[in-house]
């Protein structure tokens, strides 16, 4: 398991790299499951995916372990 705290140099690495798939369709894989969406904004903490269903999703940037691109 990953153990990544905001602030900390990996979560900073992973915003960075997040920033760079804004618009882009995703998966994210969390301990908690997969999320599969736009992303539309990354923050210092978090991130927001839109689902298909017009689901806003936020993800703690902690709790990420894997980011797929889909399109």
């Amino acid at each position: 398991m990953l153990n990544k705290k905001i602030g900390e140099p990996c979560c900073d690495e992973l915003r960075h790299q997040l920033l760079k798939l804004l618009n882009s369709k995703v998966e994210i894989v969390t301990k908690f499951g997969p999320v599969v969406g736009t992303l539309i904004k990354v923050k210092d903490g978090y991130a927001v995916l839109e689902e298909s269903d017009s689901v806003f999703v936020y993800v703690l940037l902690p709790n990420i372990q894997f980011v797929t691109i889909l399109e």
